[in-house]
């Protein structure tokens, strides 16, 4: 009997046939059965119908590198699904069978048209892209139309959602926007680039990237930063700050700690309770800073130092004083307050811009070989 099914078995894989396992997957040598146990979702089912060339219900090896992209939309137009596009009206239940497209490198999910009711990302999306390396979720928009809905108040449109991202995963690039996040936690070497805009964020959650470059957080609301050295991070973007109900909600944040970070090149913060703001620790790599304050939480001090890469310096607070005269490569400076009595200039500042200016003015102002922009938010103004 045993020879039997032995013989059985090697004409069954001579012949090129599929064995298909008791779990419904076909045997690694010919591929993966394309089923409801493999791919649960029958958008996801569909997809891999799609590539499956010789039509045999079984994805052999090419046809699993043939998807290199994923698009899901959830929309109640024009849904379907065609090639690598997923119009949908009911979401994704699962994600599980995008694990088997080998050279799948981009997974995007998001919405079109007007909102339904509430959204809800497959809790397993990240547990089974584990080979993708770039994944986008923007759910941040209602449809203007839609009197609902007003700009001032960005939905999140996309509720209890969970982030997992570990060193087992390829991702290297994650963008959330419009996202209610349940749980974050991003332990990972390989990622690089982190945005996270217009999202709520758990109380604990955890950012641990020793190798990421870029790291942005704008319009998302938390109690404190937590995230921890990253001598890579090269681009920074903070805005901590988030309009609710028409009003400002201001996140506890009032202190920026760089020297967990002393290679930024770039920095931008916008709309945070961030009051005193030293550059002293990016001195030597910091070469374009944009500083905004939010509403009625000004930011008081911004202490530059001898900064030896600075080449543009915007700043929009109620700063008492900008000495920016160690900046000895720094050749455009904006400054846009009511609040800036004194600018201290480089010999090399080449462009100068002064913006909203009141009659005060700047009481000291030392220009030299510099070309003088000045605009005015009134007539009145005109002549300060």
């Amino acid at each position: 009997m045993r020879k039997l099914v032995k013989n059985v078995l090697a004409m069954l894989i001579v012949g090129g046939t599929a064995v298909v396992m008791g779990n419904g997957t076909a045997s690694a040598s010919n591929g993966i059965g394309i089923n409801e146990q493999n791919f649960p979702d029958a958008q996801i089912r569909q997809i891999a119908t799609q590539y499956d060339s010789n039509k045999d219900q079984i994805l052999d090896t090419s046809e699993q590198k043939k998807l290199t992209e994923l698009i899901v939309i959830e929309t109640t137009e024009n849904t379907g699904v065609q090639e690598n596009v997923i119009r949908t009206a009911k979401g994704i239940t699962s994600f599980k069978g995008v694990e088997y497209f080998a050279e799948l490198k981009s997974i995007s999910v998001g919405r079109s048209g007007k909102p339904q009711s509430s959204y809800k990302i497959a809790s397993d999306l990240f547990q089974y892209a584990k080979q993708v390396k770039t994944i986008r979720v923007n759910y941040a928009y209602a449809d203007p139309v839609d009197a609902r809905y007003k700009d001032s108040d960005k939905q999140m449109l996309a509720k209890n959602t969970s982030i997992v991202i570990d060193d087992s995963m390829q991702c290297e690039s994650l963008s959330l926007e419009g996202v209610q996040v349940q749980k974050m936690q991003v332990v990972s070497k390989k990622m690089k680039k982190l945005l996270i805009k217009t999202c709520n964020l758990p109380d604990e959650y955890t950012i641990n990237t020793p190798n990421l470059q870029t790291l942005g957080l704008k319009e998302t609301y938390v109690k404190k930063l937590q995230y921890g050295k990253m001598d890579k991070l090269k681009y920074l973007s903070l805005g901590l700050n988030v309009i609710q109900n028409g009003k400002e909600k201001a996140s506890p944040v009032t202190v920026l700690d760089l020297q967990k970070s002393k290679n930024i090149a770039e920095l931008s913060v916008t709309g945070c309770r961030i009051n005193k703001l030293d550059l002293s620790s990016v001195n030597k790599t910091l070469r374009l800073a944009s500083i905004t304050q939010s509403g009625k939480y000004p930011i008081k001090q911004v202490r530059l130092g001898k900064m030896a890469a600075l080449k543009g310096l915007s700043v929009s607070a109620k700063c008492a004083a900008i000495d920016a005269s160690k900046c000895s490569r720094l050749n455009t400076l904006e400054c846009a307050s009511y609040g800036i009595f004194k600018v201290k200039l480089p010999k090399s500042v080449q462009y100068l811009t002064l913006t909203s200016l009141d009659k005060k003015g700047c009481k000291s102002l030392k220009l030299s070989n510099c070309c003088l922009l000045y605009t005015s938010p009134s007539p009145r103004d005109s002549t300060s």
